[in-house]
């Protein structure tokens, strides 16, 4: 099947590994590409994820939009975004939630740490002090729910435990981890389900969160 188009995804960005994961995965018929003078021809913003169209007409930016459009091209997806079509919007509120709150304190909290941003230690510790209050959410609701819609994983669990990954390899240690036991088994099961496991096969929580490179 010819390709429908290129998806300008780095891996680096917290918002891309899920849907070059889903890509691969499924074997869709879209090229995975860094940014290039294309990119920069029809994504003047510059941000990531965008989609473009092979016929170059058809263009998509914004994480959610794109992540929608790469599910639609799955010929059989199952229970991705739910059984009901109430379970279709709690998966949306879980991916709004997600890619809106928790990746913004995510930035703050992380990227001065990593040297992707000037090092400013109160933009981190503030991040850290919203990113687990944000977390207590999950870890209170996980203690209820085996998965975040309904009886099985969606969507909403793969893109949120994609998105913690790159938390306990950074700010989420060992010790946060015994500390958030909800969240850490239900990110343990999820990561075992095929769709992860073959992206992420022995994926280790990080002994203790990174010192800031300064």
């Amino acid at each position: 099947m010819s390709s429908v188009g290129t998806l300008y995804s780095p891996a680096a960005s917290p918002r891309c590994p899920i849907l070059n994961y889903i890509i691969d995965f499924y074997n869709l018929p879209v090229k995975i590409a860094e940014k290039d003078d294309l990119f920069v021809k029809h994504f003047p913003l510059g941000k990531v994820p965008a989609f473009l169209g092979a016929g170059e007409k058809f263009k998509l930016h914004e994480t959610l939009a794109i992540l929608l459009y790469v599910v639609s091209l799955i010929s059989r997806p199952g229970n991705l975004l739910g059984s009901t079509k109430n379970e279709y919007f709690e998966v949306l509120k879980w991916l709004s939630f997600i890619n809106s709150d928790i990746t913004t304190e995510y930035v703050n909290a992380v990227f001065p740490v990593i040297g992707a941003y000037p090092y400013n230690e109160q933009r981190v510790l503030d991040g850290r002090k919203q990113l687990n209050k944000y977390a207590k959410v999950f870890e209170d609701y996980l203690g209820e729910q085996e998965f975040l819609v309904g009886t099985d994983v969606t969507l909403a669990d793969y893109f949120a435990a994609v998105f913690f990954k790159q938390c306990f390899e950074t700010c989420w240690d060992k010790y946060w981890a015994k500390s958030h036991p909800n969240i850490t088994k239900w990110f343990t099961v999820v990561l075992e389900k095929p769709l992860l496991k073959k992206n992420i096969p022995d994926f280790k929580i990080i002994k203790e969160k990174l010192k800031p490179k300064l």
